[in-house]
């Protein structure tokens, strides 16, 4: 399993880490024994944890961690699992995404791609300015959050996913309380990288997220008051769904393994597709998971057809043969 930690662009959901944000520099992880005895799925793991590019600094930003599950054993993939043998996760340090659906995705696409903003945003339908608006709102809200390092940051998944047949799940990463960081050197432009390749090559105590899954309740979950059916919270990704109403169930201990920071060409070879790396019973749903999809497709065949290197996208170095360390859920 990869687990990375990354800064991502404005705006572009998933592609903002899988298709147009490389990461530079990753350490893997280890879990924790299982936190209790219900079940053992038998994937394995290596985690992933990597630093923003160094244009990323400080600046107002969301940042990401992603990471991916082995659904292979002896090289034989799990019943039910993609042909990719590994399913991708990628959550941010925001709790919705700001784009709420399909038309306002197409909304905002349509100004971000407009040769002057001001007459692309003046062009567009009275309703869809209200949606951009929003989305440039909810945008700003969730960038300008408290800048702290990696490891102290809890991530959403920001979207619903499924998870099984029949439940629908948001996912998030909570890290410890007591998760070691050094105060940030706002001196040095690459203060948020280096704070975590200091952590897991000097630190003695490795810090740790608890991961937990967040399920549709319906029947408890409320907007402004009202109780609406499941496709409500399915379909609108910047509503919230409020932890008072539908709890978060931790399933895994995920952490940092030490000394484990990796090179950059490892790094950029390396993105994440939590559409097309899922399972049947663990895609992500709603109407901007099915709009953006596409676009994030096209995002990262234009990033790897422009390396003047010519690398290909390639599965990381871990699935190629190195060492990988047991992982279950619980």
């Amino acid at each position: 399993m990869e687990l990375p930690v990354a800064t991502l662009s404005e705006l572009s959901p998933e592609s903002r880490l899988s298709s147009r944000q490389s990461p530079k520099e990753f350490s893997r992880c280890r879990r924790k024994p299982p936190l209790s005895n219900t079940g053992h799925l038998g994937v394995e793991l290596t985690q992933r944890v990597f630093a923003p590019k160094p244009n990323s600094k400080f600046k107002a930003d969301v940042r990401s961690l992603s990471f991916s599950v082995d659904l292979t054993r002896n090289g034989v993939a799990a019943l039910g699992a993609n042909g990719g043998g590994r399913q991708d996760f990628s959550l941010q340090n925001a709790t919705t995404l700001p784009i709420n659906d399909s038309t306002a995705f197409l909304a905002i696409m349509k100004l971000l791609t407009a040769s002057n903003p001001a007459v692309g945003l003046w062009s567009l339908p009275f309703k869809d300015k209200l949606r951009v608006l929003r989305t440039l709102t909810l945008v700003q809200f969730q960038t300008h959050q408290k800048i702290k390092p990696y490891q102290q940051l809890r991530y959403w998944s920001n979207v619903p996913f499924r998870h099984g047949p029949n439940d629908m799940v948001k996912q998030s990463a909570t890290p410890s309380p007591d998760n070691p960081a050094m105060p940030l050197q706002r001196s040095n432009p690459n203060g948020l990288q280096d704070e975590l390749v200091r952590h897991v090559k000097e630190d003695t105590r490795m810090s740790s997220f608890d991961f937990g899954l967040q399920f549709l309740d319906a029947e408890k979950m409320t907007y402004w008051g009202k109780h609406l059916d499941a496709n409500f919270w399915i379909e609108n990704a910047s509503v919230e769904w409020h932890e008072a109403e539908a709890a978060f169930h931790t399933v895994a201990r995920l952490t940092l393994l030490p000394g484990s920071q990796l090179t950059q060409a490892d790094g950029e070879i390396t993105s994440f597709d939590v559409t097309g790396n899922a399972t049947a019973d663990s895609i992500p749903v709603g109407s901007i998971n099915r709009a953006r999809r596409q676009g994030e497709l096209a995002s990262r065949k234009a990033r790897m057809s422009a390396r003047s290197n010519g690398a290909q996208l390639q599965e990381p170095a871990q699935q190629r043969g190195q060492p990988v360390v047991a992982f279950s859920y619980d």
